[in-house]
């Protein structure tokens, strides 16, 4: 192979077949930047190693570029281990003493045995703010069955689809009289696992009045 265009068509093509050109490579270079430089640097080594008239330089042009794409693999799927944490919004309209509370959640590279739970509770007027502070920041999903200090408005748990990606997106409509506050709190986490505690999580509250 001693045309360069050739071994940039073929660094195209395999990256292509392995599906390294959807999201596994634009992962890799937002979570190991160097490792991308390094690999990118040999893959076009190779090419001008190509190009060099010794008998072994399409030997070696060869090997350098299969170590390229290797490496583009592999530590592209271990680039997968560093996933994203969840994303939520919270959106508030009042009318009355009716307040309609909106939550859009989502979260990608969700594996199959995963799920995203959804919650949104409500604080009366007199919350203290350091409990505020606590329940709404933490990593533990809440439950209100020995809590008074708090309501669970909102438990919702959704699983991913084919893609790996989970969203939720629905309203409530919850007496402004009765809370004065809401919160919402999106936690990933394995089917199976009974921690109370979750690894990526997020938290987003605002006030009904």
């Amino acid at each position: 192979m001693k045309n360069p265009a050739l071994g940039a068509a073929a660094i195209v093509a395999v990256l292509a077949a392995v599906g390294v050109a959807g999201d596994l490579l634009p992962r890799l270079v937002r979570n190991h930047p160097v490792i991308t430089a390094v690999i990118v640097g040999v893959a076009v080594v190779s090419v001008f190693v190509l190009l060099v008239p010794l008998r072994r330089a399409p030997l070696v042009g060869t090997v350098l570029l299969g170590v390229a794409l290797l490496a583009v693999v592999g530590f592209g799927a271990w680039s997968q281990t560093a996933r994203e944490i969840p994303q939520v919004s919270l959106g508030v309209t009042t009318e009355g003493d009716v307040a309609t509370v909106a939550v859009v959640a989502g979260a990608t590279s969700q594996r199959s045995t995963e799920t995203m739970l959804v919650q949104v509770l409500g604080f009366p007027a007199d919350v203290d703010p350091v409990v505020l502070s606590a329940v709404c920041r933490g990593s533990h999903r809440m439950d209100d069955a020995l809590d008074d200090r708090f309501s669970v408005l909102l438990w919702n748990e959704s699983g991913p689809d084919q893609t790996g990606k989970v969203a939720v997106d629905t309203t409530l409509g919850v007496t402004a009289d009765a809370y004065a506050v809401v919160c919402v709190g999106v936690f990933l986490r394995e089917r199976d696992r009974n921690s109370p505690t979750d690894d990526r999580f997020t938290w987003a509250y605002t006030a009904l009045r």
